[in-house]
Order: structure tokens, then C-alpha cells, then sequence
């Protein structure tokens, strides 16, 4: 947890100074932990990996990852209707991270630009 909580400060840092590049790859790296975590917690049904989840839904967002993004997103709608407790607020925050991935306006990763099938273009005569 320590790592993640540097991780913050420097893109924070580097946010302010305008060095989203380097912010990036700091993104990534924290987007990566939170999630590795939040599985670990969330196997022993602790709540707190529902934190470290959105954590990582956030990250994977702001870094351009949102095929990813949405895929953790839909991996805890449904985790989320099988609980009894707290599954109300959970499915609302679900759905607002939803809402936040849809209106950012980044340039996709690399990546997701990878399964996303391109537009047909027909074959012109020269």
C-alpha cells in the first residue's frame, strides 16, 4: 500500500507541473496494484477491495484504458448482485464510474485501440 500511496503523490506532483506523460506510466503501475489487491481482499470477502477496485477503475480510466476499465466494472456489477449488504451503494457506484468513463475525454490506450475493430473501407479504382 505504501508504493500506491508515492505512486499518488507523484502524479499529483507531475499533474501540477503538466507532465501527463510521465504521469501515465505512474497510472498504469497504481491502476495494476489497486487491482491485484482488490482481487486478493475481495477472494476473502473483505469490503475494503470494493476501495481498491474503484481505485483501479479510476487509474485505468485517467491512463486510457477504458475496454479494461469497463470490464473490471462489469466483473463487480455482477460480484455485486450476489450480496446482501451494501449492495445498493455498490451498485451505485458502479454505475457512476460508468457514467465517469463515458465522459472523459482521453485518448485511448494503445491497447484498447487493439480489440476495437477498425472501419471497413471499400476498395476504390485508381
Amino acid at each position: 500500500m505504501d508504493r500506491t500511496q508515492f505512486i499518488y503523490w507523484q502524479i499529483e506532483t507531475l499533474e501540477h507541473l503538466g507532465a501527463m506523460r510521465r504521469a501515465y506510466a505512474l497510472e498504469v503501475e497504481a491502476a495494476n496494484l489497486h487491482e491485484q489487491r482488490s482481487k486478493r481482499l475481495l477472494v476473502t470477502n473483505d469490503p475494503n477491495g470494493w476501495i481498491d477496485l474503484f481505485a483501479a477503475v479510476t487509474y485505468w480510466g485517467k491512463s486510457g484504458h477504458h475496454v479494461h476499465a469497463h470490464r473490471l466494472l462489469s466483473e463487480a456489477e455482477q460480484a455485486a448482485t450476489g450480496l446482501v449488504d451494501g449492495r445498493d451503494n455498490l451498485t451505485t457506484e458502479i454505475s457512476r464510474l460508468q457514467s465517469w468513463l463515458r465522459s472523459l475525454n482521453v485518448v485511448p490506450a494503445l491497447s484498447d485501440l487493439a480489440v476495437q475493430s477498425l472501419p471497413a473501407m471499400p476498395r476504390m479504382a485508381a
